[in-house]
């Protein structure tokens, strides 16, 4: 509509309506909605300046219905959705209004963000050019509009869409009470095979529970014949017995493990971690040639490189069996296997361990870092005067208020801000600001904007949401 704006009065919010002169006004419609506080009805004042007539409706705090259904919405406030516009519908009927008289435009349709309950427009204008005739078209558009969490289970949608599909003409109370039935199914999915048992002859529920104290019986049984017949079958430790079916059967027969000899079983090493040339038993010269020492490090990537000359690491490995061995020949005079050499990180030669490379080093093929100049190019952010906090604006419609469930940007400290308080638009490589009909307004540069209405913005923009001061940038 060409002919509605919007309007600030103080802390309040208003959509006006500048009637033109082919309206007539329906008076006793226009009666019951000024003189009466219709719930679901947005409150409405008639006010006339010289020869013009306005329609002021209170939308404070209140955002548009297309902008609420931008966001995923869940199966409670779906159903809270339509059983406000519908219990709004049916209860101006109690007041002789009739539906036609209402605007069924989601752009006109206002919803508080915290409880999902819409408020409605009523235009009482006889010669209404855009009446309403088919209320399942308009529900059918709201259903196709919306984006649902596709993390619980929707079938509630295609029970909406049949209803709204089963007669030509919609009855509100049937529709009512389809929600009322939807928003009660709450029963979890565990308790829907105990009510399979409700209304059963008693007979078949004691057969029922017969059989399942047979099964436990059977079970019981089977379980304490196994555990018999393995109590009773020997077990003896030898080359094929698993070693864990012997320590248990040791256990459960409290038989003390018969000590080991040395002519019955063999001496086992000792393992564990030993200091390269200390504690180690004399070898022979064959045994020299060929051992390998005990700790190895192996390093990707380091296996081929050459030896060092004169490594210290290999120097400490062999002083102490030099000393251990006086009378032996030195162990650099026989032929060994050497040690691969560990080379860590040298000047001349650096390990590539795949990972990601900075931005201008010519290595072909890996994933580069930005510099901070290019990867903070034109980012857009707020920065909070109160405590220099940096908010980065990163969706195209980024939502600023105090009600945490619909913001992006959350301000929980401030009572002055509004649950929806603003919003920053981007398109097209520019900014602009919205107030969503706060109580206590938006300013740019110090000067007021009107509710609704986008205003442009750019860096160093300074803004203040009631009185909260940020400032906008760009980087």
């Amino acid at each position: 509509m060409t002919n509605i704006s919007f309007e600030n009065q103080g802390a309040n919010t208003y959509l006006v309506y500048e009637m033109r002169e082919e309206d007539n006004i329906d008076t006793l419609c226009l009666g019951m909605i000024t003189n009466n506080k219709i719930h679901g009805i947005a409150p409405v004042l008639f006010t006339q300046m010289n020869d013009k007539k306005y329609l002021k409706y209170n939308i404070t705090s209140k955002v548009s219905l297309k902008e609420l259904l931008t966001k995923t919405i869940n199966r409670e406030k779906t159903l809270t959705v339509f059983s406000s516009i519908v219990s709004a519908l049916l209860l101006a009927e109690e007041y002789m209004i009739e539906p036609s008289s209402f605007v069924f435009d989601l752009n006109y349709i206002f919803a508080d963000v915290s409880t999902w309950e819409t408020v409605m427009i009523c235009l009482p204008i006889i010669n209404n050019e855009d009446r309403l005739t088919d209320l399942s078209t308009f529900f059918k558009n709201v259903v196709f509009s919306m984006k649902f969490d596709q993390s619980e289970n929707c079938d509630y949608v295609a029970k909406i869409i049949s209803h709204l599909n089963s007669s030509p003409v919609l009855s509100l109370q049937n529709f009512k009470r389809l929600m009322d039935e939807l928003a009660d199914v709450s029963q979890p999915v565990e308790s829907q095979p105990e009510a399979d048992t409700v209304g059963a002859p008693q007979s078949q529920v004691q057969q029922q529970a017969s059989v399942s104290v047979e099964q436990l019986t059977t079970t019981s049984h089977e379980l304490q014949a196994a555990q018999k017949s393995v109590q009773e079958q020997p077990i003896v430790p030898g080359a094929g017995s698993n070693k864990a079916q012997v320590s248990s059967w040791k256990q459960s027969q409290q038989v003390p493990t018969p000590p080991s000899t040395p002519d019955t079983e063999p001496k086992k090493e000792k393992k564990g971690f030993r200091l390269l040339g200390l504690g180690r038993k004399k070898k022979s010269k064959k045994q020299e040639k060929t051992s390998i020492p005990d700790v190895e490090f192996a390093v990707p990537g380091a296996l081929n490189v050459p030896p060092k000359q004169n490594d210290p690491l290999k120097t400490n490995q062999t002083e102490p069996n030099t000393m251990a061995q006086q009378d032996q020949p030195s162990i650099q005079s026989s032929p060994i296997v050497e040690q691969p050499n560990l080379t860590f990180s040298t000047p001349n030669h650096q390990l590539n361990f795949g990972e990601t490379t900075v931005l201008n080093q010519g290595t072909i093929g890996e994933t580069t870092v930005l510099s901070d100049s290019e990867s903070m190019q034109n980012r857009p952010c707020l920065i909070r005067f109160k405590n220099n906090e940096k908010v980065y604006v990163d969706k195209p419609v980024f939502r600023i208020g105090k009600e945490k469930s619909y913001v992006d940007y959350f301000i929980g400290d401030n009572t002055a801000i509004s649950r929806s308080h603003a919003n920053i638009i981007t398109r097209d490589g520019e900014y602009f600001i919205v107030d969503t009909n706060s109580t206590n307004h938006t300013y740019v540069n110090g000067v007021m904007i009107q509710s609704n209405v986008e205003t442009k913005i750019a860096h160093g923009t300074k803004i203040r949401l009631a009185n909260e001061d940020f400032e906008f940038r760009l980087y």
